[in-house]
């Protein structure tokens, strides 16, 4: 009679016609213990065999997955098609871009930096729509390519808006970016990442637009107006400090 015997020193006989039969008491931990089944040509099945096997799989699917550091860089994009809904931007509630929004082509990289610099000049990330009454969740804004990943908006606010000019700032995540060996992935994909849109449209009898993604994140600067309106107030204070002494 073939015998099992484990490290919790409980005994299980796999004879056949005498199977599951129990030498000691029931084992506790590892799932309650092995379940060994009759032996029967090729096939000799455990379930802890199978739980085994499961998470050697998983790790392998894990570890072929694996991903690099996080990105860090920026991207221009232009607007190839850009979209409105309205007769201008002020009554707009969508925009977009309806085909083709393409990474810029400039100096340095070209037209990126840092680990974007993987990203082909005029590589194409497709149409993408902004709805406006709910940029504060993203309004809904992605846009991707196959192989150099996709931007995915979950906050955003409008920066300036009127009939001739719009500015938003979105947050979110960008992931896919693939590595080269010299970018944040190396030989793995980089790994998802915080990022910003920053995007524009300006229409005057035409509509023309363009952005900048940059992971992490570029700060928000203020408007010009704001800060014309802060460096008043600062002066007032100072005014009123010099008259109480």
């Amino acid at each position: 009679m073939l015998q099992l015997t484990f490290v919790n020193r409980y005994t299980y006989s796999t004879e056949p016609g005498d199977i599951n039969k129990k030498i000691g008491e029931e084992p506790r931990g590892l799932g309650g213990g092995i379940i060994c089944q009759k032996l029967g040509g090729n096939s000799f099945k455990m379930k802890m065999f199978t739980k085994a096997l499961t998470i050697g799989m998983g790790v392998f699917a894990l570890s072929s997955m694996a991903f690099g550091g996080q990105i860090n860089g920026s991207m221009g994009l232009s607007f190839l098609d850009p979209t409105q809904n309205g007769s201008d931007l002020s009554t707009s509630t969508v925009v977009g871009d309806g085909g083709f929004t393409l990474r810029n082509v400039g100096t340095g990289c070209p037209g990126s930096s840092g680990d974007f610099c993987v990203v082909p000049t005029a590589t194409d990330f497709g149409a993408f729509t902004l709805t406006l009454p709910s940029i504060a969740t993203g309004g809904g804004l992605i846009f991707s390519n196959a192989t150099y990943g996709t931007f995915t908006a979950t906050f955003g606010e409008i920066v300036s808006h009127n009939a001739n000019f719009l500015d938003v700032y979105l947050t979110g995540t960008y992931s896919g970016l693939p590595g080269n060996g010299t970018t944040c992935g190396g030989s793995n994909p980089c790994a998802p990442s915080p990022a910003s849109f920053r995007a524009s449209w300006t229409f005057t009898g035409s509509l023309s637009g363009s952005g900048t993604l940059a992971a992490p994140p570029a700060g928000l600067a203020p408007e010009p107006d704001t800060m014309a309106l802060l460096g008043t107030a600062l002066i007032g204070v100072g005014f009123i400090r010099r008259r109480k002494t």
